[in-house]
């Protein structure tokens, strides 16, 4: 088996996480205590009419907007948006994008085994292609002396739970007996594929939604392989310029090209 280890602290990084075990979550819980608006969870968006500039969810309420900013994936924004010409259909359809499936493990004890932050395994013996130990980047993320494990795979379908519990202990990251938690999820877009021609097709569809009052931001929205604090800025950014306080739309896209 092929291992590659990231340890746990990197003398030429800092790094800044939240205390709690709200995780990153809390970052995003603070961000929106701070609007002055109403904020809404939970309230997928099934249409989109940019010609009346309305925004419907899935629970029937309907929104207006002057200017309107997408953290949604571009394709599944395409598809909401009901007045988007068949021919922008068709240039959302060409971007695509590697899904993730991702099991998340809880145990009562942390080993010492593999205990970097993130662990790459690219021997294709392996059904999953990197770990990450929750519990060393925050130890409030998992109980004392415990471990928080996420595990990646890129197959269509997840390993069966008693395959993936075998790996735990082959690898001696933890004993299948001191699991208490497991569960997975599935990242359809997780990370985008660079195809030929994708940036002109990307290009052209931010560009013609951005002419009908639809800002786009964040990685998905963006499509493009980026961390978290580069998503936060640009949605931001597109914030600031769907306001008007300092990009307008066509040099936020020019800005966000960059």
């Amino acid at each position: 088996v092929v291992i590659l280890s990231v340890p746990a602290t990197l003398p030429e990084a800092t790094r800044y996480y939240p205390r709690g075990t709200r995780g990153i979550a809390a970052l995003i819980d603070a961000i929106a205590s701070l609007g002055e608006g109403p904020i809404l969870c939970g309230q997928q968006v099934v249409k989109v009419d940019s010609a009346r500039r309305e925004v419907h969810t899935i629970s029937g309420e309907c929104f207006r907007y002057r200017r309107l900013v997408s953290t949604i994936s571009l394709p599944s924004l395409a598809a909401c948006v009901t007045d988007l010409p068949s021919t922008l259909r068709g240039l959302a359809d060409g971007l695509k994008a590697q899904g993730v499936r991702v099991a998340r493990i809880g145990c009562r004890s942390s080993s010492s085994a593999l205990d970097g932050i993130w662990t790459y395994f690219p021997d294709t013996t392996v059904p999953f292609y990197r770990m990450t130990r929750l519990e060393r980047i925050s130890a409030d993320l998992a109980p004392p002396g415990g471990a928080a494990l996420l595990f990646e795979y890129t197959q269509t379908s997840m390993p069966e739970e008693t395959e993936l519990l075998s790996w735990l202990h082959e690898l001696g990251v933890a004993d299948r007996n001191d699991v208490e938690h497991f569960s997975s999820i599935h990242l359809p877009t997780a990370c985008v594929l660079f195809n030929r021609g994708f940036r002109t097709r990307l290009n052209e569809l931010r560009t013609v939604l951005s002419d009908r009052g639809i800002l786009t931001a964040g990685r998905y929205g963006s499509w493009r392989y980026s961390d978290i604090e580069m998503d936060i800025h640009s949605t931001i950014r597109a914030a600031r310029a769907a306001a008007g306080v300092t990009l307008a739309g066509s040099e936020f896209l020019d800005a966000m090209k960059t």
